[in-house]
């Protein structure tokens, strides 16, 4: 009987995934500002969640200027953005932070709401693939492509 329950633990035991690594690259477009978005964002997600707490990189663009913001983000907020050779760490909010390198960049063509709604969208992109933003979900920003992979209890680094 003893060895009976050893080897049911055993076999629940080893039955017991690890979740599974994400990598989520997405491009969105805030038309009436004229910006694009293009991020990766990658995590774990843990057997019986949802979501997670992953790290999203990227970058805004546009064709009417020729600099490049650069961010890193996480599920609350923006860790960091950066442009030309300026870094700002601990941003306040991303909307007040693109704002601040559009202004430096001296791009003034931009809508607020749009930038609160990207701040948004790529502070979501962090929860994983279920918290990614799909086409007709976002107000105001449109959704270029979005593109998911998982791997079940490995990162893509390991393969």
């Amino acid at each position: 009987m003893k060895r009976l329950l050893i080897i049911l633990i055993v076999i629940c035991l080893t039955g017991c995934g690890n979740g599974s690594f994400f990598e989520t690259k997405a491009t969105y477009k805030a038309a009436a500002s004229n910006l694009k978005v293009d991020l990766t964002a990658k995590g774990h997600v843990l057997d019986g969640d949802d979501l997670t707490d992953g790290l999203v990189t990227g970058i805004v663009t546009s064709l009417y200027f020729s600099d490049t913001i650069y961010f890193q983000a996480n599920t609350t907020a923006f860790i960091s953005l950066k442009y030309k050779k300026e870094k700002i760490t601990n941003p306040s909010s991303c909307t007040t932070s693109v704002e601040y390198c559009l202004d430096k960049i001296g791009y003034s063509d931009y809508i607020k709401k749009e930038l609160v709604v990207l701040g948004e969208v790529i502070l979501a992109t962090a929860y994983g693939p279920k918290g990614t933003y799909f086409d007709g979900q976002p107000d105001l920003i449109k959704v270029i492509n979005v593109g998911s992979e998982t791997n079940s209890g490995y990162s893509k680094e390991n393969e």
